[in-house]
């Protein structure tokens, strides 16, 4: 086992109040043997909890992506569909395949962008409740 030093800051603007020593376990039966199994278990599952409701949480937050999700949505668009704005696509396509900088540059193009602004858009308008089925 480890011990990290870590400062404790508050307030605002942040200001150091205080310093704790935080015990980092290397395996186990590290854990195991320092905690009880029930505070281990309450723990982890809060943790597993936080962790699993932020992906799903995640999934329906579109506009509060960033720049690697955003270049995802980017190549889908470039290279699945036509995008507004540029004329001669499989020009632009053949241009991008085998150089990551010239893909890149066209990614971050005023077209592309636009295009992946629309798809957010769309995709994080609310959902329309349907009527109930008798």
């Amino acid at each position: 086992m480890n011990t990290i030093e870590a400062d404790v800051k508050t307030g605002k603007p942040l200001k150091v109040v205080g310093r704790v020593s935080i015990p980092v376990y290397e395996n186990v039966d590290e854990l195991v043997d320092a905690e009880s199994s029930e505070r281990i278990l309450t723990m982890f599952n809060n943790a597993n909890k936080v962790r699993l409701m932020g992906n799903e949480r995640a999934k329906h937050q579109v506009g509060k992506m960033g720049k690697n999700k955003r270049f995802e949505i980017g190549f889908e668009l470039l290279f699945n569909s036509d995008v507004e704005g540029i004329d001669d696509i499989d020009a632009v396509r053949a241009n991008c395949i085998g150089s990551y900088d010239v893909l890149q540059e066209t990614i971050q193009s005023g077209a592309v962008q636009k295009a992946i602004d629309d798809y957010i858009n769309d995709e994080a308008a609310p959902v329309e409740e349907t009527a109930e089925v008798e």
